[in-house]
């Protein structure tokens, strides 16, 4: 005790005695401290690399209250967002936390084990946390037969398909602090598309199957290996002609930067390999992208990134295969990005397009002679929340129907949105039994009727299975009074919830 004690003495003293030790140690203390701060006037952060929009400096008064009694906080969030080397300190960070402790210091990316990371919007899926209810599956696979149907009405075949999330494939390097739990909703999705018709392509089982990893380590989706794999699968549902493309074709180049790799690491993220074929992915045509080829252009767009692109071969290249397939139709996500000019090869002319929601009238304008729809996985619940932009099949009751009046209810909501008149609401006091139809019958000033059969729309909020929506032709039903009857119609009988007014703008 008494050792300890003279040395801390010693210490001390010698501290006392050294006055210049101690001003040259404060001074670095401040100067770290403060060098956030007055390195602004020459190094702020002006760019986000979160992918949201940084805070803006404060204004002094505020235009409803007057003084602005926020200012405070919202200098504080100015300077979070603006401090000097904040990019580098987020950057040299994410690297100490992901290689001392395992883990992300980014909320949208998981640091998974030897090197693999993955997006954290798939943990819900992975740890099956919110499995899909019944009523969304009944809605799914409803809306996308009246979807198929409307696509093969106008000459299309139609093929569905869901892109695996990453940790579904290669969960075995996720971290042990996330644990997976088994979840069988793809298989139960893919049971009710069955049972509804619907020509679905399970790309699972291919990917599955090979040997080689056909993900990134760092990037959330598949490779181009992976792209071709679920090609071929969609090729051979669909019976389209192919270019011959094989592995054999793909030639390895390490290039790629992964999107979790630039969401942890904004400064070093790593490169990691990718294949490609020549003229078709490897960047050699007009454009000279990502993913571009010498061997098709594009005619709409610049990059497989843009949310609306249209492609056709080069001239010379592929034309019998192109000619024979005819013209292509795809509504896609960020994984339709890699099939992008697989595809572009093989069709006379292709429109890939990204918006939300889907505008199936480009079944009638661009009369392609294939549509195709694919969604990551994580997403496949905007099918029962979101109805595709088209007029709704009109729907005959049988003759010995007769309409009964019940307990249920409904809303119903008029809009517009383009050529298209919108009713929608949602049904209360009953439940849709799983071979119920909502069909909205409308009448104009002259008696004349239509009946259409609905889209059956889940609520994410609400956790409601019960909305449904009817497109109809705005030119048909504008500016006149309309009467429009919901009814719930299946074998036995047809049930009406509610009768009401209604009116379209031109």
């Amino acid at each position: 005790m008494a050792k300890t004690a003279r040395t801390y003495n010693d210490v001390s003293k010698s501290l006392d005695a050294s006055p210049p030790v101690r001003a040259v140690f404060s001074v670095l203390v401040f100067a770290v401290l403060l060098l956030p701060l007055v390195g602004m006037a020459w190094a702020p952060t002006d760019e986000s690399v979160e992918n949201r929009e940084l805070a803006s400096w404060p204004a002094l008064f505020d235009e409803e209250s007057g003084l602005n009694a926020d200012m405070l906080s919202q200098m504080g969030d100015y300077f979070s967002d603006h401090f000097a080397y904040r990019v580098p300190m987020i950057d040299a960070g994410a690297h100490l936390y992901a290689g001392l402790f395992g883990v992300s210091t980014a909320d949208t990316v998981v640091a998974g084990t030897d090197g693999w990371l993955y997006y954290a919007g798939t943990l819900n899926d992975y740890q099956n946390r919110a499995p899909l209810r019944e009523g969304q599956l009944r809605n799914i696979a409803h809306n996308l037969r009246m979807l198929q149907d409307y696509c093969e009405e106008r000459e299309a075949a139609f093929l569905f398909t869901v892109a695996p999330d990453k940790n579904s494939l290669y969960g075995e390097h996720m971290p042990f602090y996330y644990p997976g739990v088994a979840s069988d909703d793809m298989d139960r999705l893919a049971a009710a598309l069955a049972e509804a018709g619907v020509n679905y392509v399970d790309v699972r089982a291919a990917l599955a199957a090979s040997d080689e990893r056909l993900y990134f380590l760092r990037d959330s989706h598949w490779t181009e290996k992976g792209a071709l794999v679920a090609h071929d699968a969609l090729a051979a549902a669909g019976g389209f002609a192919t270019v011959g493309i094989t592995e054999a074709d793909l030639r390895e180049v390490d290039d790629y930067t992964g999107d979790l790799a630039a969401m942890l690491y904004p400064l070093s993220p790593d490169p990691e390999p990718n294949w490609y074929a020549e003229g078709v992915n490897d960047g050699a045509g007009d454009a000279g992208t990502l993913r571009s080829g010498s061997k098709w252009r594009f005619t709409e767009g610049t990059s497989v990134e843009d949310s609306t692109v249209a492609t056709e071969p080069a001239e010379g290249a592929f034309g019998e295969t192109a000619a024979g397939n005819g013209g292509l139709l795809m509504f896609r996500d960020s994984f339709g990005n890699s099939l992008i000019p697989y595809l572009a090869c093989e069709f006379s002319s292709a429109t890939f397009s990204k918006k939300l929601p889907y505008n199936a009238l480009l079944v009638e304008s661009e009369q392609p002679s294939t549509v195709i729809v694919e969604r990551a996985q994580r997403h496949v619940d905007l099918f029962a929340e979101q109805a595709p932009l088209m007029v709704c099949p009109s729907f005959d009751f049988p003759e010995d129907a007769t309409l009964e009046e019940g307990e249920g209810t409904t809303t119903c909501e008029s809009s517009e949105n383009g050529p298209l008149a919108c009713l929608q609401g949602a049904i209360d006091g009953i439940q849709l039994a799983a071979d119920d139809e909502v069909v909205v019958r409308l009448t104009d000033e002259e008696g004349a009727a239509l009946t259409y059969r609905a889209f059956l729309l889940s609520d994410e909020e609400t956790g409601s299975d019960q909305g449904w929506c009817v497109y109809a032709s705005r030119d048909l039903w504008a500016d006149q009074a309309v009467i429009a009857e919901v009814i719930v119609q299946n074998e036995d009988h047809a049930h009406l919830l509610g009768t009401f007014d209604v009116a379209f703008e031109a």
